[in-house]
């Protein structure tokens, strides 16, 4: 087994995040497929790009123009239910949307149904 660790001490930038994983060996294709299956409505590209001298897989999810500015933790997980992914692929993101629905709700003080998730909910 590999594991990732990820020093994020002042954020981490979703894009940038996928495109190192993609070139840490992650399979594009299968990546998108997923990522296809959630039925979101965007498209998603991979491209190599050069920066400083170092090239890299640039990941894009170009979204449509009305996008979606929020969704609430039903909504998701409703998503992953159906798409076609594995059991575990589906209770690990099951997991990691119920742990931060309850710790927003937790910080506003609100029911987790309430809880609107505005960055990690939208289609980017």
């Amino acid at each position: 087994m590999r594991i990732a660790y990820l020093d994020a001490f002042s954020g981490i930038s979703g894009d940038m995040t996928v495109g190192a994983l993609l070139d840490a060996g992650a399979p594009a294709g299968a990546l998108i497929d997923a990522l296809k299956s959630l039925d979101m409505g965007a498209e998603f590209e991979v491209e190599k790009t050069r920066r400083g001298g170092v090239t890299a897989s640039k990941f894009r999810v170009i979204t449509p123009a009305e996008g979606h500015g929020h969704r609430h933790l039903k909504h998701i997980l409703g998503m992953i239910d159906k798409a076609p992914l594995s059991d575990r692929a589906k209770q690990n993101a099951a997991d990691v949307f119920r742990r931060l629905g309850d710790a927003e709700a937790r910080v506003h003080g609100v029911p987790v149904e309430k809880v609107h998730f505005l960055e990690v909910g939208a289609v980017d």
